[in-house]
């Protein structure tokens, strides 16, 4: 009976499962299509772009005005937090936070050149794009949220770049955004 007890007592303890959700596919990177490569370029934001996926839907895009000279990503963590950063030829950097559990509620935080945009951060169900003009006076930020963002991916790199260009030349506002710019008076714009 005490051998029973002693086995009992040391057999190994069950790992927990994990303290939040995780998805199965979580592709995250970065797009750069640079203004050279294109015959006829669209001014503003039409150059870096930066991506988090769960399992085969899109939590977030951010879309910056600028060629970059590099970036990354990383997550989702257990704790479903993603981090993105694009770094401008000309220094500028752009990063990101986000944090989900389920690939659709959540928030996001924007930092240009380390400084946060907005005092409240954004809330993912309000749209899943970022537009983000870095030149001008302030750093601007416009919250979209498009339907072409809610089917799923299949090659997450590739459907989110075309996806963007889609919009660059079919949505009325990103293309006012990418041909007018920011003014620099408003640091977020949000639908």
């Amino acid at each position: 009976m005490a051998t029973a007890l002693w086995f009992a007592g040391c057999s190994p303890k069950p790992i927990p499962p994990p303290s939040a959700p995780h998805p199965n596919n979580a592709p995250s990177g970065t797009i750069t299509w640079p203004s050279w490569a294109e015959d006829n370029p669209l001014p503003g934001v039409d150059h870096a772009s930066a991506y988090g996926c769960w399992d085969d839907n899109i939590v977030y895009v951010i879309w910056a005005d600028f060629d970059t000279s590099s970036g990354g990503t990383s997550g989702p963590t257990m704790a479903g937090i993603y981090s993105a950063s694009l770094t401008a030829e000309r220094g500028t950097q752009v990063e990101c936070e986000c944090k989900t559990k389920d690939g659709v509620s959540g928030t996001l935080e924007i930092r240009v050149d380390r400084k946060l945009i907005s005092d409240v951060p954004y809330d993912l169900e309000k749209g899943r794009v970022f537009l983000i003009r870095t030149r001008g006076a302030a750093p601007k930020v416009t919250q979209l949220s498009r339907t072409v963002f809610d089917s799923p991916v299949e090659n997450a790199k590739e459907d989110v770049k075309s996806r963007l260009q889609e919009l660059a030349i079919n949505d009325i506002q990103v293309k006012e955004f990418l041909t007018n710019g920011s003014d620099g008076k408003d640091s977020t714009n949000r639908p």
